[in-house]
């Protein structure tokens, strides 16, 4: 037996493998018995992938067309159980299906979403992920998948139009869906202008905010109206762009010309990409 063809699924989380050979007889409660996947000690069966992102080289984010990622296949799936008389147990049948004479397709769930997004998409086996299989790899594993990369979600930590005297704090609290360790995007870049002047700041990591007392762990910058070319006093306009470890850059200023035109408002709005104001 041998693996002959391996496919990521639409759904975007499930591998399926095409296997020469004759299907598992396998059933009931053990079932998954000659699926010794391991997951949680050594996993038997590893994917890679590559993916455009962002990676933090002297305090800003840069580009990375090819970020390594990496999955665990985690659990043989089942097919759907019939509906019964109550009371009557069925079996649980591994997910294979005879795809031809002499082969079949199992399907197996996998520890995260590859995106369609994803690129050069490679499968590892070691011996006895399945019953009398042998080591293989690395497999080129074709991505079908059609889930998208989400964005980093991200709010602004404080209410704006606020009226602020000398040097003060900007925060935003941030989700991303590709954390690198306890960090969960790359990096945070504030633009802040009078609609003239541009002033560029950077957090790269996580922090403790010091102004209500709640220690919220956000992205913090100190902005100072005053230190090199000043801003001049009046509404101030601050957009956040958002580098996640995985996926494009998002931003509260898609147009890129932090219009100054409408901000009587436009920091009240709902919108997550709203931008902030200050006073």
């Amino acid at each position: 037996m041998a693996i002959t063809a391996a496919q990521i699924e639409a759904n975007g989380y499930v591998l399926a493998l095409t296997i020469s050979g004759t299907n598992s007889t396998a059933s009931g409660v053990n079932y998954d018995s000659d699926y010794p996947l391991t997951p949680s000690v050594t996993p038997k069966l590893t994917l890679t992938s590559t993916h455009a992102g962002f990676d933090l080289s002297g305090g800003v984010a840069v580009a990375n067309s090819a970020r390594a990622r990496s999955f665990i296949a985690t659990k043989l799936m089942r097919v759907a159980l019939p509906p019964t008389n109550a009371g009557v147990l069925q079996p649980k049948l591994p997910n294979e299906t005879v795809a031809s004479a002499g082969s079949f397709v199992v399907r197996i769930a996998l520890s995260d979403w590859i995106y369609a997004t994803d690129n050069a998409v490679t499968l590892t086996a070691l011996a006895g992920w399945r019953t009398g299989e042998a080591a293989a790899g690395p497999i080129a594993v074709t991505n079908n998948s059609t889930v998208a990369c989400p964005a980093p979600i991200s709010r602004w930590g404080d209410v704006p139009y606020l009226l602020k005297r000398g040097t003060f704090d900007v925060e935003v609290l941030v989700f991303g869906f590709s954390p690198n360790g306890n960090q969960p995007v790359a990096a945070v870049k504030y633009l802040v202008t009078d609609g003239t002047t541009v002033k560029t700041y950077w957090s790269t990591a996580l922090s403790t905010s010091t102004q209500y007392g709640d220690g919220l762990r956000c992205h913090r910058v100190t902005v100072d109206p005053s230190v090199a070319t000043a801003l001049t006093a009046g509404i101030l306009r601050i957009d956040r762009v958002v580098y996640p470890f995985i996926g494009s850059a998002w931003t509260t200023d898609p147009a890129g010309t932090q219009s100054m035109s409408t901000m009587s408002t436009d920091a009240f709005k709902g919108a997550a990409q709203a931008p902030f104001a200050v006073t």
